[in-house]
């Protein structure tokens, strides 16, 4: 489960949209980068082995600041061996407030690594 051998994206999905809901904000997109070159990839200083694997994820969701804060505090104590690099939240105007039926003030991406063995 910390490092698994296999991510089947549907699996993965399911994974993200768990923590999601229980962080009760709204998923709004889900996506993998398999393009990272683990040749020179450094985590801390240290080289990662080869048979390592990191898949970067972005996801974006919506909902109150509060509660997409909460998601980021689910992912990073989470048993999953994952690593966040980069995370905007950006306030919505009144009419994508609307356009969105009220899914929330914010909006945010979230990028981040998830580990595994190949």
């Amino acid at each position: 489960h910390i490092m698994p051998k296999d991510l089947p994206q549907n699996e993965l999905i399911e994974f993200y949209n768990d923590l999601i809901t229980l962080s009760e904000v709204n998923m709004v997109e889900i996506t993998f980068n398999n393009s990272v070159d683990t040749t020179t990839f450094v985590v801390n200083n240290v080289n990662v082995p080869v048979e390592i694997f990191p898949l970067g994820i972005n996801l974006v969701v919506q909902g109150s600041r509060a509660y997409i804060m909460k998601l980021v505090t689910n992912i990073e104590s989470n048993s999953r061996l994952m690593n966040s690099i980069a995370f905007q939240i950006t306030k919505k105007t009144q009419d994508d407030q609307k356009r969105t039926g009220g899914l929330g003030e914010y909006n945010s991406t979230i990028n981040l690594f998830l580990y595994n063995w190949l």
